[in-house]
């Protein structure tokens, strides 16, 4: 269960405090809050893309499980009815019960017919015990895939109910804020872009000091750092990305109409020729990195540890996300403090 987080118990301070630094304050706190309650989404529907994508493969398995099983049962259908072949009986059951022996035949005839006979029924007889345990192997896999689907599934609710939750608490919080009016709504409009500013002056120092300290490990290397070339659809999953702005934050939102972060980029590069998991995390593990001074537009920009969220990169400093419930796809820095690295398909 996910805590709502609620607006109003944000105070503004004693009695007496001057009433602008209260705003400010409280400003600041509803700001806080409501980037704290996005990212909890964003995780849970991170969690949610993630379950969802074990739970399909699950489904194939099953359905691949069915596949081999009624490959069995055709095969064993084939046995028995070879077995039930009067080609085989004539051999072994003439008129009544008695076996045919045919009087022209020798000792050695006989002999030989009888051990033909014996060969092929022996023979299509390991055959239906084979694929009979065959299939009982099957059937065993095939219950086994179905309680673990289950079990999957029970997670993927549960999961889509703590994301529910997180995002209905984001949602009370941003109608509270949408109450509030006059100088209270801007300060906050303007504390949130503070601080967003100050985030990204602070982590592109920290990356820019980093960039130096690797630059200096490389010139005492003589092994070259390899970057993966720039995809050619690169512009083309950028321009669907822009093509995207406006529309409505949606978690599991794979399109047309909506996007969560992952969806958002799977359709801008599927629009590309490039198939990508609806999942940050499967989208990071499933892409060579590149280093953020090596950045193009189309490259794919990951955060969070574990990966949840990803948006994708179009110049500048600046990418096209899917943020969280509230919100619309839009531009966005990409200097976070949970920017962990980025990625090019």
């Amino acid at each position: 269960m996910v805590p709502a987080l609620v607006v109003a118990s944000v105070g503004v301070g004693p009695a007496g405090a001057d009433p602008v630094s209260d705003k400010q304050a409280e400003a600041a706190a509803l700001a806080k809050q409501i980037a704290a309650q996005g990212e909890k989404v964003s995780v849970l529907a991170e969690q949610v893309d993630q379950a969802r994508l074990r739970s399909a493969d699950l489904a194939a398995k099953v359905q691949a499980a069915e596949a081999q099983m009624a490959a069995a049962d055709a095969k064993t259908a084939v046995v028995r009815n070879v077995l039930r072949q009067e080609a085989v009986a004539s051999y072994v059951k003439g008129a009544g019960d008695e076996p045919h022996v045919d009087p022209s035949a020798s000792a050695l005839d006989l002999a030989v017919q009888n051990t033909y006979v014996a060969s092929v029924a022996s023979s299509q007889q390991d055959a239906l015990d084979q694929y009979r345990a065959t299939k009982l192997v099957l059937n065993d896999q095939k219950a086994q895939l179905a309680l673990a689907k289950k079990a999957e599934d029970q997670a993927l609710a549960q999961v889509t109910a703590s994301q529910q939750a997180a995002a209905k608490a984001e949602a009370d919080s941003e109608a509270q804020l949408a109450k509030v009016k006059g100088d209270l709504a801007q300060l906050v409009a303007q504390e949130q872009a503070r601080q967003a500013a100050a985030e990204s002056a602070r982590v592109q120092a920290q990356l820019a000091a980093r960039s130096g300290s690797s630059a200096a490990s490389r010139s005492r290397s003589s092994t070259p750092t390899v970057e993966a070339p720039v995809a050619p659809g690169a512009a083309g999953a950028v321009e669907e990305a822009r093509r995207q702005l406006g529309k409505p934050y949606q978690y599991g939102g794979s399109g047309p109409g909506s996007f969560d972060c992952s969806g958002l980029t799977a359709w801008a590069w599927g629009h590309a020729g490039v198939s990508l998991p609806h999942s940050a995390q499967a989208q990071y593990d499933g892409m060579p990195h590149v280093a953020l001074s090596n950045l193009q537009p189309g490259d794919l920009v990951f955060y969070g540890s574990p990966v949840y969220h990803v948006g994708i990169y179009v110049g500048d400093g600046q990418m096209i996300e899917a943020a969280h419930t509230g919100t619309n796809v839009r531009y966005a820095d990409i200097y976070r403090s949970d920017l962990v690295g980025a990625g090019r398909p």
